[in-house]
């Protein structure tokens, strides 16, 4: 099993948005993502870590978690500071394609009895906001890797490697 990480797709599958408005880059994004994901096979772990896509609601998030869930191998979610569609877990995940897994204070295994792979992860914050809503949400999120560490700990079994993916690292530049 190989393990992939992705983040910041920024979909906008049925309300296309020109993300190239933020430098050439971007140009063809989702062209360059297709390429990169090409050699994913169906055992392999693919981890996005946040920023997925630009709606507002679970609903109009909906065909971008389709275009994910179309992608090969075992996908697993994390929220990004730009996921406003994401309002609670249990939404998230009744809302998934087929494949398609989230995390949330918490983790999910794959793989056999002594080789598989514990994901764990979080959005965190920046450490560079210290305004009071940015040391409160940092604060929270620290909790959160916590709560995900702790229950990655538990479901390892020997042999297991242990994956953390973040949206925002716990430090700064």
């Amino acid at each position: 099993m190989n393990v992939y990480a992705i983040s910041d797709l920024h979909l906008s599958i049925n309300n296309p948005k020109p993300m190239n408005i933020f430098g050439a880059v971007w140009d063809n994004y989702l062209d360059d993502i297709e390429k990169s994901l090409d050699g994913v096979g169906d055992d392999d772990l693919v981890l996005l870590a946040g920023d997925l896509s630009w709606a507002m609601t679970l609903d109009a998030a909906a065909p971008d978690l389709a275009y994910i869930g179309g992608y090969r191998g075992k996908k697993v979610i994390t929220r990004g500071n730009h996921d406003f569609w994401w309002k609670g877990i249990s939404g998230v995940r009744a809302a998934l394609p087929a494949g398609v897994y989230a995390i949330q204070n918490d983790c999910i295994r794959f793989g056999g009895e002594t080789d598989g792979v514990v994901v764990c992860g979080s959005r965190g914050w920046s450490a560079d906001d210290k305004s009071e809503e940015g040391k409160k949400l940092f604060a929270r999120e620290l909790l959160r890797i916590e709560l995900s560490l702790k229950e990655g700990e538990k479901q390892k079994r020997d042999g297991d490697k242990l994956v953390f993916m973040i949206h925002y690292p716990p430090f700064n530049a």
